[in-house]
């Protein structure tokens, strides 16, 4: 968890930073296939296709958009909505860190998208092994109410990250060397 901990908090580094702005962006796809791992460890969230800025005239939006495993319940309802969607997707690339994939992976996209507006987020696959600090992070970031749901800055204060404060990207940089050195894939033939 230690090693989540430390990309969980890079990465919402970067949303607090989105959403802190004078007109708040929204990333609104927000999911590990947008979050890029450098060889030093650092993390770049990317993929700003989907994303939109608030301006004090549109301070919502109520667009259908996103990936569906990891949209939240407002946007699949066609709710008014603003930069806690990226919570709620950000909460589900938590638990898609330590399950594989996330909840509802292997369901066609409709029925994904009715699971989580009926039922809210997925079970964890094997929640006996989670830290009850990790298993309330992902519960908080995935509210179904998001008028209650916490923002980026209120989670950087979690005990979840707080537990790993002193956790620094640099610990991360072997973990991706030995993936790279295991790597069977021969690009030269590409």
């Amino acid at each position: 968890e230690r090693h989540i901990a430390i990309i969980l908090r890079e990465v919402l580094e970067g949303i607090c930073y989105l959403h802190s702005q004078p007109l708040p962006i929204m990333h609104r796809d927000m999911k590990s296939d947008n979050v890029l791992l450098g060889l030093d460890g650092r993390i770049k969230i990317t993929d700003f296709g989907f994303a939109c800025q608030l301006t004090p005239e549109k301070r919502s939006r109520n667009e259908v958009i996103g990936t569906a495993c990891w949209m939240p319940p407002e946007v699949i309802k066609g709710q008014e909505y603003a930069t806690k969607v990226d919570i709620w997707s950000f909460g589900i690339l938590a638990q898609e860190l330590v399950d594989g994939e996330p909840p509802y992976y292997t369901d066609p996209a409709r029925q994904i998208m009715y699971s989580i507006a009926t039922k809210g987020r997925g079970n964890f696959k094997n929640p006996s092994k989670l830290s009850p600090e990790f298993k309330n992070f992902v519960k908080q970031c995935t509210i179904t109410d998001y008028r209650t749901r916490p923002r980026a800055g209120d989670l950087l204060k979690h005990p979840f990250l707080q537990k790993h404060a002193d956790g620094v990207v640099e610990e991360i940089t072997p973990l991706i060397t030995a993936m790279i050195a295991t790597n069977t894939i021969k690009f030269e033939s590409f």
